[in-house]
């Protein structure tokens, strides 16, 4: 049988509510026997003891999907969920996919619709529902900006807020907050200009704040 060559790299780590470890790797390669290609993700679950429970990838060997970005959120009901973005070279258009898997492993997946990204931030609030921040290149107002987008775990949609002149980068962070509120940091007009926002869980900006110098990509939390 031929090998699986597989380069992981650029982990995001989730620790579960019994302790338990995901690793979630980017993941590309190929097989040595078909030379067919894969990029996508790799997960491997350990146990609290340490203790290798399951690897598994996702994504499409040969297809024309391939995952690039991945960010990582432990859920309330003991499992996980990633927001996943990458290309789809079949329509020409970059994309976001959040996919969450419950403790006993069942798994559901959704697709934002629009995104002109492949950068996407992913958390969980208080109700159960998930916060997406999502870079849409030009919105339907014509402005470049962020979307946080609130929807529910079969990507219902729920509220959907433009933050203008707002970029994502690898910097961006997004944090479900106390009492329903999410934080949001991201760019604004340049690498050295953060966007800092507190946004109710309806929608409602609470506290914008553009302009301040000296980005870290910890001051949020």
């Amino acid at each position: 049988d031929g090998a699986v060559f597989l380069d992981l790299y650029d982990p995001s780590v989730v620790v579960l509510g019994d302790g338990g470890v995901v690793v979630v790797f980017e993941a590309s390669g190929y097989d040595s026997d078909t030379g067919v290609p894969f990029k996508g993700v790799m997960r491997s679950s350990y146990d609290a003891s340490g203790v290798l429970v399951a690897s598994e990838e996702y994504g499409e060997w040969g297809g024309d999907r391939e995952y690039y970005n991945v960010d990582s959120i432990a859920t309330a009901d003991g499992g996980f969920a990633l927001a996943l973005g990458g290309y789809d070279d079949s329509t020409d258009n970059n994309f976001v996919e959040v996919v969450s898997w419950a403790p006993g492993g069942g798994m559901t997946s959704f697709e934002v619709d629009d995104s002109d990204s492949n950068y996407a931030r992913i958390a969980q609030l208080d109700d159960g529902r998930f916060a997406l921040l999502v870079e849409r290149n030009v919105g339907e107002d014509g402005v470049d900006g962020i979307d946080l987008l609130i929807a529910q775990a079969d990507g219902t949609l729920d509220t959907e807020v433009r933050l203008q002149n707002s970029y994502l980068s690898d910097d961006s962070e997004l944090v479900a907050g106390a009492q329903g509120t999410i934080l949001v940091a991201a760019e604004s007009g340049g690498p050295d200009l953060p966007f800092y926002a507190v946004i109710a869980n309806d929608g409602t900006v609470v506290m914008p704040t553009t302009g301040m110098s000296g980005w870290e990509n910890d001051m949020i939390q």
